[in-house]
């Protein structure tokens, strides 16, 4: 999938998906599918796999990507970068990276930013 599919993706179910996940009925089936539309809507958005983009992220990231749903590419940028911290974050807490290392890899990432 491009960019562009995610971005129709998401401006197609993006309002439906968000009242259900705002509903907060996560056992539900309806909020399962309506994360899992945002997930895939968002990873084809920023050209990644639809596992890198958890529900925590799209959880704490859903007014982000309410205006990346319409276009916004400053959302959109700031989702990428959000979701670049989200990868330094987990892969920290799986390699058990002392400070270091993790500041290292945070400081090399800041200067690809600029």
């Amino acid at each position: 999938m491009s960019m562009e599919q995610g971005l129709e993706k998401l401006q197609d179910g993006f309002e439906d998906w968000r009242d259900t996940l705002k509903s907060n009925q996560k056992e539900s089936r309806a909020y399962a599918d309506a994360m899992s539309n945002i997930q895939e809507g968002v990873a084809d958005l920023l050209d990644v796999e639809k596992d890198a983009v958890s529900s925590d992220f799209v959880e704490d990231h859903l007014e982000e990507i309410e205006k990346a749903a319409t276009g916004d590419a400053e959302a959109i940028d700031g989702l990428r970068d959000a979701l670049v911290d989200d990868f330094i974050i987990n892969l920290k807490a799986e390699k058990d990276w002392d400070d270091d290392i993790f500041n290292g890899v945070q400081d090399q990432i800041a200067g690809l930013r600029e």
